[in-house]
């Protein structure tokens, strides 16, 4: 009965770690920073990787918030650092409430945007705040990583955007 229960547990093991082993080798491995393309335009930026980031945040310098149907639109410019910009407007989804020590509570305008990383093109909700202070323009959270990519904090820009 003992060589019975030993068996059952060591094949349930192998099956765990085979199921593991697919899931790893599944997704793409990459570094704590990568550049990143906006889909289906020509405009590139470099971004910080963070696991601990529920959503990805970009640089934007708000140019007018608006409505249209009783809808809330924004109008935005992006900046890559390398002196490109390029100008959005976009729905407004929802407003992003983050909490900082300094300065209090404060809300984010959150709208989707399809962001290339690697070859993987996902539209996802990116919140649109002053990263101005920061080396990099974005930071790509877990809603961008999640079940696509592994981080490997010793590599750096590991991959080019290359999404048609």
């Amino acid at each position: 009965m003992q060589s019975l229960i030993f068996y059952s547990r060591y094949y349930l093991i192998i099956i765990l770690l085979g199921m593991l082993n697919n899931n790893i080798h599944a997704k793409t491995i990459i570094g704590w920073t990568e550049k990143v393309q906006i889909a289906d335009t020509n405009f590139f930026l470099g971004a910080k990787i963070d696991t601990g980031a529920d959503t990805t945040s970009i640089h934007a310098k708000i140019l007018a918030q608006y409505n249209v149907d009783n809808e809330k639109w924004i109008k935005f410019q992006l900046d890559n650092g390398e002196g490109d910009n390029i100008v959005f407007e976009k729905k407004i989804l929802k407003y992003a409430k983050i909490k900082r020590k300094i300065e209090g509570r404060i809300e984010r305008p959150v709208i989707l945007m399809p962001i290339c990383l690697g070859s993987v093109v996902r539209n996802i909700e990116v919140n649109l705040s002053n990263r101005s202070n920061f080396e990099y323009p974005m930071l790509i959270g877990k809603n961008m990583l999640r079940k696509k990519f592994l981080v490997d904090v010793a590599l750096k820009n590991t991959i080019a955007p290359n999404c048609k």
